[in-house]
């Protein structure tokens, strides 16, 4: 990658992120910070989903770990079906449990009850529960309207890449180890010994909805994609660059090309913060509009695309979130968590690669357009000591538009040069930049199209 962003002019776009991974490796029995027994990682390859030897730094192993220490109980195999209030002001939550000897298939249902519940089950969990609270079940019928809005894939882009002219040791390493800042974020990994997988990151227009739909009550995300093309447009062409630089050659997913649907990995929004049930479904605090005390607090609360990874702006956006809560419940405006002291402010190395690509500006592509070169040779009359010469005038012009026929607002740009044979040295010159009309554009592209 470092190699593909030489050659694409963007090296200080090039960079290695931060990644959620316990690199450090001391053999059995090494425990984290949070004094969690986890091991390093042993660079197998093997993380799209999940961690086969426990290096990913996933909830259990600090957020969830330190809630058990401190008295919390941690139901696994268990399916939230609804959320409903109680008489007291609390809420109740309807709970199937999978995992319970002689379950069968279908579990065990039962309710627990609590003053304030908060839901963290990601972008697409989080607004299902709470639309079949309103929709399905009617527990919570006074949601906010906005609730299932502002969905977005946080303008991911996957696309690949064949028969490279290296090999990137593709099953040795995380997932994504590097990364090229763009005026969207991307990074990238290989699944085969010459074949890339990349992902591209952007901001998208977040105009997506969550919502269940028919008889049964299928969960559904009804969105407009194609008006997000111009971003997954130069996301496209972007990942051709890379493979491109390789020698590979691109090319996309079959849903994309058949379908036109991309592919995301990011899901955000769905419980969008607004300030107010008009705007959006909880306030910037994560607490959902109109009930008191139920808090969200993960990737449904963004109300659109972060453009680069949105893990790191989900943990910052819950963490306040959380902080914001316990000084309301407890009182105490002081609060923090007793780890806040031993954190450290990290390297961000997206943000550097992003502002030096932002110094550069982006890189418009050159459209096909219609390109055409004129040569005219003749004779033309000089002062007499400088006897005569034979000038050859060139003329190499572009439509920039991609199309034949222009608009008013359309320029050419034509270049023209002269090189005398025989005129005295500074009596030739080159690089006069003349700036045409749409109109004559479009009349001598035609002309010279139709003399061909």
């Amino acid at each position: 990658m470092a190699a593909a962003a030489d050659r694409l002019g963007h090296r200080d776009g090039f960079f290695h992120p931060n990644l959620a991974v316990t690199f450090d490796d001391r053999g059995p029995g090494q425990t984290n910070r949070f004094g969690v027994p986890q091991r390093g990682c042993t660079f197998c390859g093997q993380c799209d989903i999940g961690c086969n030897v426990g290096a990913k730094n996933t909830l259990d192993l600090n957020y969830l770990a330190l809630a058990e220490r401190a008295g919390a109980t941690v139901g696994t195999r268990t399916e939230a079906l609804w959320v409903g209030v109680t008489g007291d002001g609390g809420y109740r939550v309807r709970l199937r449990e999978h995992g319970r000897p002689g379950a069968g298939r279908e579990g065990v249902e039962r309710e627990v009850t609590a003053r304030y519940v908060f839901i963290c089950a990601g972008a697409i969990g989080t607004t299902e529960l709470l639309l079949r609270s309103r929709d399905q079940y009617g527990t919570l019928p006074g949601l906010s309207a906005a609730l299932g809005t502002r969905y977005s894939g946080n303008g991911d882009f996957l696309s690949f890449g064949r028969n490279l002219d290296t090999d990137f040791a593709p099953a040795v390493g995380p997932t994504i180890t590097t990364a090229l800042g763009e005026t969207r974020a991307f990074g990238a990994h290989l699944d085969a010994r010459r074949t890339a997988v990349l992902l591209a990151m952007g901001r998208d227009r977040a105009e997506g909805r969550i919502e269940l739909r028919g008889p049964k009550h299928r969960l559904r995300v009804v969105w407009d994609t194609t008006r997000n093309d111009p971003l997954y447009a130069d996301e496209q062409a972007l990942a051709g660059q890379v493979v491109r630089a390789f020698g590979g050659t691109p090319f996309a997913t079959p849903m994309w090309r058949l379908f036109r649907q991309p592919v995301t990995v990011h899901n955000l929004g769905g419980v969008p913060m607004g300030d107010g049930p008009d705007t959006g479904a909880a306030s910037p605090d994560g607490e959902v509009f109109g009930h008191p005390g139920l808090y969200v607090l993960d990737g449904a609360l963004l109300p659109g695309a972060t453009g680069g990874n949105p893990s790191l702006t989900i943990t910052a956006v819950a963490e306040r979130c959380a902080r914001s809560a316990v000084r309301r419940i407890t009182g105490d405006a002081s609060w923090r968590a007793p780890e806040h002291a031993g954190a450290t402010r990290g390297a961000v190395p997206e943000d550097a690669a992003v502002q030096s690509v932002r110094l550069i500006g982006p890189r418009r592509p050159v459209p096909p357009g219609v390109r055409f070169a004129e040569a005219m040779a003749g004779t033309v009359g000089l002062p007499a000591e400088a006897g005569p010469a034979t000038p050859a005038r060139r003329y190499d012009a572009t439509v920039p538009t991609g199309r034949v026929r222009v608009g008013v607002a359309d320029t050419l740009r034509m270049l023209s040069s002269v090189r005398a044979t025989g005129a005295p040295p500074g009596r030739s010159g080159a690089g006069t930049v003349l700036r045409f009309s749409a109109f004559f554009a479009g009349q001598v592209a035609r002309a010279y199209l139709g003399r061909r």
